[in-house]
């Protein structure tokens, strides 16, 4: 879940995600980023993203929709992952160094 709040600059009102909560244990992530979420600070990388992105892109603009949920990384393999996999989802890991 993300909660919006209104900022206000000189000529302009628009909004901004002032936090995200998991939408099912309502736990507060730490930033947004791209698409998804951050849900710690400092050097260690714990990051979500559940979407699906539907639009069209070309060069002279780009109009995008998104169908999101916010679910930090507990929940995620508490909850998100055991019912993919009963729907006979294989989950897949990869690790990524540079």
């Amino acid at each position: 879940m993300r909660v919006m709040g209104t900022k206000t600059v000189p000529a302009r009102t628009y909004q901004v995600v002032d936090k995200v909560i998991c939408d099912i244990c309502k736990r507060e992530g730490h930033e947004t980023h791209h698409e998804g979420v951050g849900w710690c600070s400092g050097y260690e990388v714990l990051d979500t993203a559940i979407y699906l992105k539907v639009g069209e892109s070309y060069p002279e603009g780009t109009s995008l929709e998104f169908t999101e949920c916010d679910i930090c990384p507990s929940c995620f393999k508490q909850y998100l992952i055991p019912f993919l996999q009963s729907l006979g989802v294989t989950m897949q890991e990869r690790n990524v160094e540079y």
